[in-house]
């Protein structure tokens, strides 16, 4: 489902692409014709109601062939396509590039969601994402099954280390933010270090960041943690990848957060070929 904010944004990557005129589809005859998309290589599906609004803009009728979340092997026919030879050319870049970024993220997204499987680690996406792409690459996560975390900064108080550097200690800072924000929002601490972390913990925020723990510290401080407060949730981030994800869900924390899944996704090759 598109949002009417991600329609605005799809809008505009579309006329930016045509900018005042397509002068090489000016010189087609217009016909009505047929094409499919294929992808080029394994993947995990998303993008695929980006896509069809963007062919659907120019007249053209989508049908899908997969499901979006579903995991396709390297060939696999994902979307056939019946309009304007013009309005599928016009439409092609826009559609595969939404499609192939999407897919990307959402790949590494599952296989993340895979090593987490038989535990209860929520696998959480992060904020480095691409400016102006946020809302998709954070629905791309939740395609491939996994946590979205903050949208933005309205979603949740998250004080980090350059905000606590503005307080006189992580005391004064949690109290503040359970003062003045709403019950609504929960209140988040960035922990450089154990001794940080819990001193977070007297304070019973309602969750609490292990930012760039080694394993064997970050193991430490949650038993640590869980012995002073069994409610507070905790999460492990930073320098976390495929290689090492295993490891930290072995400590059972709450949530691990990646920010590797959308710095480190490469883009799906599809390919758009009119019959």
């Amino acid at each position: 489902m598109i949002t009417p904010k991600e329609n605005n944004k799809l809008i505009y990557f579309m006329e930016n692409d045509i900018a005042e005129r397509d002068v090489t589809t000016e010189l087609l005859e217009e016909r009505e014709c047929v094409a499919e998309i294929k992808a080029k290589e394994e993947a995990t599906i998303a993008g695929l109601d980006e896509a069809e609004l963007c062919f659907e803009y120019f007249g053209v009728q989508v049908k899908r062939l997969v499901e979006e979340g579903s995991r396709v092997r390297e060939g696999a026919t994902v979307m056939a396509l019946k309009g304007s030879n013009k309005g599928i050319l016009q439409a092609e870049r826009t559609a595969l590039n939404m499609m192939s970024r999407m897919s990307g993220v959402a790949s590494l997204c599952a296989k993340a969601r895979e090593l987490a499987e038989g535990s209860n680690v929520r696998i959480a996406l992060t904020r480095k994402t691409i400016p102006g792409f946020n809302e998709f690459d954070k629905k791309s996560a939740i395609i491939a099954g996994i946590d979205p975390h903050r949208f933005n900064l309205s979603d949740m108080v998250l004080l980090k280390d350059n905000h606590l550097k503005f307080f006189k200690s992580v005391k004064e800072a949690v109290r503040k933010a359970k003062k003045e924000s709403s019950f609504s929002k929960k209140i988040e601490v960035e922990a450089k270090n154990k001794g940080k972390a819990l001193k977070a913990a007297e304070e019973c925020p309602d969750i609490i960041m292990l930012d760039n723990f080694s394993v064997r510290d970050a193991g430490q401080t949650i038993k640590e943690i869980r012995a002073m407060n069994k409610k507070v949730l905790i999460e492990c981030s930073g320098g976390i990848d495929l290689n090492n994800l295993k490891s930290y869900i072995e400590l059972k924390p709450d949530i691990v957060s990646l920010g590797f899944l959308t710095k480190s996704a490469r883009g799906i090759d599809f390919s758009l070929n009119i019959k």
